[in-house]
């Protein structure tokens, strides 16, 4: 009898074992398919695993992170609130709360930006208490302090103090971070020796590049932009397609749009798998009135893949591709994409507003 009883204990003890081996390969799947940009898979992944475990913190960490980037501002509050409420030791998820925070703000009403604009401080404050190793939250909470009102809580002293502790934790976040406090500021020179200073000192980190020409954009110094971009894409042409992006858009705000198209042909000739020149030639034959023809087939083609997670949402190349119907005055296809477009994301105003001048 006592052998019959430990064999059914034993047993139940193997079937545990083995559902939590399941969940666990399951979850590492998912991951794997998040951070190898598969965002359909992903998402499907991690909601099954939702449903079978809703107190699974990491699970709903990354379904938050899936909706930020479709932008999907509710859906991912609703899952960083979760997450952080499941495991509130974790720097990263209020860090992620306070990103989401800070969308929810920039969509809310004026009476309520003041409530989100608080919490998403509070939430930055904490990420850096929990983790004080965690550079993305301290830069965060260096640009919330940068960039808020002082009656929301912005206080430029208290980010120049965040900025000198992480010049003592890392030498190239403290430029990151400096270089950030003088170009939310205007001044320019400082922003611009900050970064040249940091070029000199890590000339192989395309980030500081990439932050010199968003310098030289902002202040219309377009001769600039276009020298440092040209500059990497000569010097270091297999870490250059950041910038080859970069100069494309550059191109575009400056109206060279025949140059923009041939940068978006020559990344896709390189890379044929890089999905995001499909959708920016799209936006560029729209911008310039011209390709629209060549311009619908790569918004197409760009719908058709699975997405990184990196890429605009489909809402926004559906949006887009409506755009393209509108401009060669076919109306039924143009109501059609604005309608998929909403689909996705039914606070998608810009797609509501082109929908609603065909209604």
């Amino acid at each position: 009898m006592r052998n019959w009883l430990l064999a059914i204990f034993l047993s139940g003890c193997m079937a545990s074992l083995s559902l939590v081996a399941t969940e666990s390969t399951q979850l590492q799947r998912a991951i794997y398919f998040f951070e190898n940009d598969n965002c359909s898979s992903a998402k499907a992944s991690f909601k099954n695993l939702w449903k079978e475990s809703p107190q699974n913190a990491e699970v709903a960490y990354y379904l938050g992170r899936l909706y930020f980037k479709a932008e999907e501002v509710d859906s991912s509050l609703y899952f960083f609130n979760c997450a952080f409420e499941l495991a509130d030791t974790v720097s990263q998820y209020s860090l992620w709360k306070a990103r989401a925070l800070v969308q929810k703000g920039l969509q809310s009403s004026p009476i309520k930006k003041p409530y989100y604009a608080h919490q998403a401080k509070k939430y930055f404050q904490k990420a850096v208490r929990l983790n004080p190793q965690n550079t993305l939250a301290r830069q965060d909470l260096i640009e919330f302090y940068m960039r808020a009102p002082g009656i929301l809580g912005g206080d430029a002293d208290k980010a120049i103090k965040q900025a000198q502790l992480l010049q003592e934790q890392n030498c190239w976040e403290g430029y990151k971070a400096y270089g950030k406090i003088y170009t939310i500021e205007g001044r320019f020179n400082k922003a611009e020796d900050t970064y040249l200073a940091a070029i000199e000192e890590y000339p192989d980190e395309m980030q500081f590049y990439l932050y010199l020409a968003d310098l030289y954009l902002k202040h219309k110094q377009f001769d600039k932009a276009i020298a440092i971009c040209q500059r990497v894409i000569t010097e270091m042409p297999q870490k250059a397609l950041d910038m080859r992006y970069k100069l494309a858009n550059i191109y575009q705000q400056t109206e060279h749009y025949q140059e923009a198209f041939a940068i978006f042909e020559e990344i896709i000739r390189l890379k044929p798998n890089q999905m995001r020149a499909f959708y920016q030639f799209g936006c560029t034959s729209i911008l310039a009135q011209q390709n629209l023809e060549r311009g619908k087939e790569s918004l197409i083609q760009y719908i058709s893949h699975k997405l990184k997670y990196g890429c605009p949402s489909l809402a926004k190349a559906y949006y887009k591709l409506g755009q393209i119907y509108e401009l060669v005055d076919n109306r039924d296809e143009a109501r059609q994409q604005y309608t998929l477009a909403l689909r996705i994301n039914p606070d998608y105003h810009q797609a509501s507003e082109a929908l609603a001048q065909w209604q």
